[in-house]
Formats: structure tokens, sequence, C-alpha cells
């Protein structure tokens, strides 16, 4: 029976800048002040969640959100392998499902955590996960990394006033781990609107 077709495989996705100020101007100064004060605070800060392996609940694991570096580094890994090792192109149409099926194996490969040792990885590499797995277990893994994905950041367009208040709240509370359940695409959207005229002003009480 043919596997199950993995799900859109998750991006950093793009972000509409608002029209800068001149250099050393409010906006950028304003900017800039927050872009120190979350990289201060977001030290060390991943956004983790438990997994559930397929077919058997028995196997620990978490999955931890990568970083744009990471996931930019999962694409290249699974472009490596289809146009070396498998000799494929991975633009033809005939190879598009397996291809998404190695992204999604490169992607899971980083985001598949030891449950006790975060720092380690679950596999020691992609072709060890491949090995462990079938298209439908990665089909069923990658999809719940996606969850979290949107968990974590949602689409940075629909960002709510309500949500920027939140953040800024956070951020004069110096609360890592607040802002760290955000996602990196949340905040940055939060930065780069911070000269928006519907944006909340860091001076604001």
């Amino acid at each position: 029976m043919a596997g199950k077709a993995a799900p859109p495989i998750p991006s950093s996705g793009s972000i509409n800048q608002p029209s800068q100020d001149a250099p050393g101007g409010p906006e950028t100064r304003a900017r800039q002040a927050a872009v120190g004060r979350l990289s201060g605070l977001l030290q060390g800060k991943r956004r983790r969640k438990a997994g559930i392996w397929p077919g058997d609940p028995a196997i620990r694991f978490q999955f931890q959100v990568l970083r744009n570096d990471e996931s930019q580094a999962a694409q290249a890994q699974a472009f490596k392998h289809f146009r070396e090792t498998l000799e494929l192109d991975p633009t033809l149409a005939l190879n598009l499902q397996a291809f998404r099926d190695e992204q999604a194996t490169q992607i899971l490969a980083l985001a598949m955590r030891d449950p006790e040792d975060p720092d380690l990885p679950l596999a020691s590499n992609a072709a060890d996960l491949r090995a462990a797995t079938d298209q439908d277990d990665r089909a069923s893994l990658i999809a719940q990394y996606v969850d979290l994905m949107d968990e974590t950041d949602p689409d940075p367009g629909t960002l709510s006033p309500e949500v920027e208040r939140e953040i800024l709240a956070l951020v004069k509370k110096k609360d890592g781990s607040g802002l760290a359940a955000f996602g990196s695409r949340t905040l940055a959207s939060f930065l780069l609107s911070m000269g928006s005229p519907r944006s909340t002003s860091p001076t604001d009480s």
C-alpha cells in the first residue's frame, strides 16, 4: 500500500518589513533596544514538546523547534542526498513525493531529541532515522512537528495588538520562558512591526 503523503514541510516563512526610519532614528533605536533585550532573555531557550512514536507510545522523545539555520541545513541535506546519493533531480514532478519525504526525514533527524538530554538527537543521523521508520511513520512524525510549529509560530502577518502588548509586557518582566513560547517568527514580527502606527510603543505604560 502506498505510503501517506507527508504534510507541507515547515519553512522559516517571510515577513514584510515596514518602512524603516533613518539610521539612528527613534524607531531604529527602539528596535535595536528590543532586540538586545530579547536576545538576552531568550539565550538558551528552545521550544520543546513530547512526541508520540507511531504505533509505540512507549518510545519516548521530544520535538524541538528548529532555528532557521537548522531548517536550512536540513533542506540542504535533502537536496544533497537526492542529487549526490540517489542521483535524482528533486525538482522533477515524479520525484516530488519522495523528495518531500526526504525533507521530512532530514528535519526530523534534527528536531527529534533525547527526552533525558535534549542536547542529544534521538537518532544519530538521518540515515539511522530513515532505516528505523517507514514513510507512514515519517508522515505521522512530521505532522506532529508541523503542529508544534503552528502552535509556536503562527502566521506573523496576523499579529494582533493584544499579542504585541503581551510580548511587550513579558519583555518588561524579563520573562524569557514566556517569550520563548511565542516562537522566533512571532517575536521577529513583533520587532519588525514596532515602527508601525498600530504597534504599541516600548515607552507606553
